[in-house]
């Protein structure tokens, strides 16, 4: 993961333009490793300036903007899982790509490099021997690029993950790969011309119809670019967007009746289909291997230094620390329990005297009750202060958005299997307390220590403690229950108050989620952005109602399940309305627009904090695998909700060892953590959000 941006305009005003654009845009934080930029010569009157921020994670840490012998210059933003031959296990992926990229000399070469990569990704590369930039983003658009379109000559055209000043972004959409040219030009109202070589048979992903006809249609769709500034040239030779089959079941295929949302029933299904219990076996293996990709290519936490680890991150929170003995570390925090707000008493602690925090770095082996103790604290221990609270540093190198649900839990199943059994996994459990909770826990409080003489706290239920256990906490306890108990989870509590989410909103999110800026938009990714910051409270082990801070740079997380699957409640209306034709026609809708779900918002909102998003269900391989089942044998929406949509991976889910997990039925974050409604109960998801204010 990295932070790329290019500012090209003309050469006076580029010149003197100020860097701290690119600098205050936060994009730093999407790079903590290494930072670099570099100015060039475009044409007699065009200058470009790039800059990049590095996350390292695969082969040797290599600085970007990367320039070759010959002056050509890489950006990129993403990971390589397959399609260039060139690139070995332990080879940097930025170098591999460059390397290939510099022996193209024709369009047509470049575009084969670029159509075949597989993986998340999203670059700026110039090609100097012929004058061109080159940018775009993958078929699935899992990497963000914004783009700002110049209003005039003076302005700048801008490409950058985040937005970069005060200029108007827009998404650039994952429909082919663009080319800037600007030699041999007979524009009179801008010194370039763009090309679009779009995705062999594309589709406009807002939509899922032909490009083609979209184009015809409506010519300036792409973000208003008049077809005289932007051209439409040949396509790629290679799409990785699949067609979903469409085989039909038979007259006499269906599955028995259930009245009843129980497991049993995805037994019975098993032992009497053995078509079902081979596909799921495949989609095991399919997935399984997708995970496994995802958890290897990285560098392990211990090969780092520990500059570029969590203290990077925590010094945002103006935490600074110091190398000593362990022998005093491990003070435990006497007012903090499982459900209180870690990041407000964090805060407060910082504010009275940001000096007293005490941070301690595990190095812990597997230890069968699944938590830390005190006697595998590593003997070198970053600490603030040996006489105040901890904060225990996990050292697991992956992390996991861990609602409990169904998607989330089959990762984790799978994560188990491929990850060192030695080596914890966090899973990180997001969770907003309700409006007015405080106020409501003291009323409900006085009006129990009237009814049992005073005897109030004893009394109450564990709700009434803590306003935090909202449905994702309890179906995320549940979920761990039916994980390996052999493997070391850390299940991070990340309770969030209705004032600091208000907070860091206009601090930090706000800015990320630009161009967006739906109800909807806000409240997913403010629970996202809270979850992936990875600091909370440790709720399961000895050490349960610690402060706990996950370091791990990659985080698994579930989107592209509910598009594949049949998750969603449209899901049922198209087949409630057309029967298998209606279901098949919308999962390949589904596929079509699932650039545009949202994906490059996610990847804003995580690599905030330094990490890398990773979807294994967004795996290329994958995608195509299910894709070739028909649709009758991944969902039979006759039955009942939490059976019936995912049906596959729901059976996937039991023979992976879930019972009460594999018959949950959705529930989508904003729901789950309670952060939907929170300040507004009124609103609508497709509401503009007034609390997001433009960022400056």
């Amino acid at each position: 993961m990295c932070g790329i941006c290019c500012i090209l305009g003309p050469k006076e005003k580029i010149e003197q333009h100020d860097k701290n654009l690119v600098l205050e845009s936060h994009i730093s934080h999407r790079g903590p490793d290494a930072s670099n930029w570099t100015s060039f010569s475009v044409s007699e009157e065009i200058s470009a300036t790039l800059y990049g921020f590095v996350l390292h994670l695969r082969g040797q840490l290599t600085m970007q903007p990367l320039t070759d012998q010959n002056g050509n210059i890489l950006l990129w933003n993403g990971e390589i899982f397959d399609g260039l031959p060139e690139l070995q296990e332990d080879d940097n992926d930025t170098e591999a790509l460059l390397t290939a990229l510099s022996h193209c000399h024709t369009d047509e070469e470049i575009l084969s490099v670029l159509s075949h990569l597989q993986g998340p990704w999203a670059f700026i590369y110039w090609q100097v021997e012929r004058k061109q930039l080159w940018f775009g983003r993958d078929v699935l658009g899992r990497r963000s690029l914004l783009w700002h379109l110049p209003e005039s000559l003076e302005d700048f055209f801008i490409l950058s993950s985040i937005k970069a000043g005060s200029h108007k972004y827009t998404e650039i959409p994952a429909v082919g790969i663009f080319r800037m040219k600007f030699e041999n030009l007979n524009l009179k109202t801008l010194p370039y011309q763009l090309i679009l070589h779009p995705w062999k048979e594309a589709v406009w992903p807002m939509t899922g119809e032909n490009l083609d006809d979209v184009l015809q249609s409506n010519p300036n769709i792409i973000s208003g670019l008049h077809p005289e500034i932007l051209e439409i040239s040949s396509p790629t030779t290679n799409t990785f967007l699949p067609s979903i089959c469409k085989d039909m079941p038979s007259s006499n295929y269906e599955h028995p009746p259930t009245d009843k949302l129980d497991v049993s029933y995805l037994d019975f299904l098993l032992k009497s289909d053995l078509g079902l219990q081979t596909e799921a076996e495949k989609l095991i293996d399919f997935l399984g291997q997708s995970v496994n990709t995802r958890i290897l290519n990285q560098i392990p936490n211990s090969l780092l230094s520990s500059k570029n680890l969590s203290f990077n991150t925590l010094s945002k929170y103006n935490i600074s620390y110091k190398t000593c003995s362990s022998g005093d570390v491990m003070e435990p925090f006497s007012n903090l329990h499982c459900g209180t707000d870690s990041v407000s008493q964090l805060h407060s602690i910082e504010e009275s005297n940001p000096d007293h925090l005490v941070v301690s770095e595990e190095s812990l082996p597997l230890q069968e009750n699944n938590s830390c103790d005190s006697e595998h604290i590593s003997s070198e221990t970053k600490v603030i202060d040996l006489h105040k609270p901890t904060i225990y540093l996990g050292d697991a190198n992956v992390a996991i958005l861990f609602s409990g649900g169904l998607d989330a839990a089959v990762i984790a199943a799978l994560a188990d299997r491929y990850v060192d059994p030695e080596k914890s996994i966090d899973l990180l459990n997001v969770a907003f307390a309700s409006p007015g909770s405080e106020q409501q826990q003291q009323q409900k409080k006085k009006k129990k220590d009237k009814r049992n003489n005073g005897l109030g706290d004893d009394h109450t239920t564990s709700a009434d403690k803590n306003p935090f256990l909202v449905p994702d906490r309890l179906t995320g306890y549940t979920a761990l229950e039916e994980l390996n108990p052999r493997r070391k989870w850390n299940f991070i509590e990340i309770n969030v108050t209705k004032d600091e989410l208000q907070e860091i909103r206009q601090k930090r999110v706000s800015h990320l989620l630009y161009p967006l800026c739906s109800v909807l938009d806000d409240s997913i990714g403010c629970a996202i952005w809270f979850a992936s910051r990875g600091l909370g409270i440790l709720g399961n082990g000895p050490n349960k109602g610690k402060l706990f801070y996950s370091r791990a740079k990659v985080i698994l997380c579930g989107m592209g399940a509910d598009e594949l699957f049949a998750g969603y409640s449209r899901h049922r209306s198209s087949f409630s309305k057309d029967g298998w034709q209606g279901l098949i026609q919308e999962l390949q809708t589904e596929v079509n627009r699932i650039s545009a779900r949202n994906l490059g918002r996610d990847d804003r909102v995580i690599s905030d904090h330094g990490r890398e998003a990773r979807f294994p269900y967004l795996d290329e391989k994958f995608i195509n695998f299910v894709a070739e089942i028909p649709a009758y044998k991944k969902v039979d929406l006759t039955l009942l909700r939490g059976i019936g949509e995912k049906l596959l991976l729901r059976l996937c889910s039991f023979k992976l060892g879930f019972t009460k997990t594999a018959v949950q039925p959705k529930r989508a974050i904003q729901f789950g953590s309670r952060i939907a409604k929170l300040e507004n109960s009124k609103e609508k998801a497709s509401d503009v959000c007034t609390r997001l204010k433009p960022s400056s």
